[in-house]
């Protein structure tokens, strides 16, 4: 179960709008609580974000009007992000996806509150 303020307001507005949650591919791999050793924005989150949402989330690409190519964009989106990546619905295939490695990461990133270190 995810935890922390982010999820608990990705949730209601889920919940509110009739999601179902994550299907059952998707793993549960959200941390419990931070980890001693924070995610660094810059040399951890953004080479994944560059990574895996970069070819949609440009100003050439799909999702172009919800960019998230830098911190301001990111934080601005952060709720949404965490969701979606939680639930496995991004990035989309056939686009590359993270490893679980990754994915804890970039959730652990969250759950400690998403900073700009």
């Amino acid at each position: 179960m995810m935890r922390g303020w982010l999820f608990t307001i990705w949730l209601v507005g889920n919940v509110a709008c009739g999601t179902n949650g994550m299907d059952a591919s998707c793993p549960a791999d959200e941390p419990a609580s931070c980890p001693s050793a924070v995610p660094s924005y810059t040399n951890d989150i953004a080479p994944l974000i560059e990574t895996y949402c970069s070819q949609c989330h440009n100003p050439q690409g799909s999702a172009f009007d919800e960019p998230i190519s830098t911190y301001a964009d990111l934080s601005a989106r952060k709720v949404d992000v965490l969701g979606e990546i939680y639930e496995c619905q991004m990035p989309m295939p056939p686009a590359p996806q993270p490893s679980v490695s990754e994915r804890v990461t970039l959730l652990s990133w969250f759950v400690c509150g998403a900073p700009n270190n």
